[in-house]
C-alpha cells in the first residue's frame, strides 16, 4: 500500500510490461525520469509476466529508490492484489496528473480497473506507447 500522505502535486505514473522484453519497462523509465524534473512521482509496474518481475525490478531500482511511491505487480490481473480499490482510487484522485506510459489496451486486465477509476472520478489520463505501437483496443 501507498504511503499515507504523498507529496503536494505528484504525478502517477501506470506502466504496463509486456512478456516480449523490457522496453516497455525502459519507456516508462524514462517517462518518470523527465517528470522527476518537475515534480514527484507515484510509479505502478504491472508486469504481465512473473519471470519478468524480479530481472525488470532489478534494472529501475535506482530509479524506483527516488520515487515518492512506487509500486510492481505481476500477472495480468495483478493490481487488485497489491493495492486496495479504496487506496488506488486516492492514489489516482489525488495526483496532479495520471500517465500510462507505455500502456496497450486490450493486453491486461488491469485495463478495466484503469477505465473504471477513470470514469468513477472524471479525472483524464495520458497514454503514451512507443513509436509504431498501437495504443490497443
Amino acid at each position: 500500500e501507498p504511503k499515507e500522505d504523498l507529496p503536494e502535486g505528484y504525478c502517477l505514473v501506470f506502466t504496463l510490461v509486456l512478456p516480449d522484453g523490457l522496453g516497455d519497462l525502459i519507456f516508462g523509465e524514462n517517462a518518470v525520469q523527465e517528470l522527476l524534473d518537475v515534480t514527484p512521482i507515484a510509479w505502478v509496474r504491472c508486469h504481465v509476466s512473473d519471470e519478468q518481475l524480479r530481472p525488470g525490478e532489478e534494472l529501475i531500482a535506482a530509479t524506483a529508490a527516488r520515487l515518492s511511491f512506487n509500486l510492481a505487480s505481476a500477472g495480468k490481473s495483478s493490481l487488485g492484489d497489491k493495492i486496495s480499490p479504496q487506496r488506488l482510487e486516492q492514489l489516482w484522485g489525488k495526483a496532479r496528473a495520471r500517465f500510462l506510459a507505455p500502456w496497450i489496451f486490450g493486453l491486461s486486465e488491469n485495463d478495466q480497473v484503469l477505465l473504471d477509476l477513470a470514469k468513477r472520478s472524471q479525472k483524464a489520463f495520458w497514454a503514451l506507447t512507443e513509436y509504431g505501437r498501437s495504443m490497443g483496443n
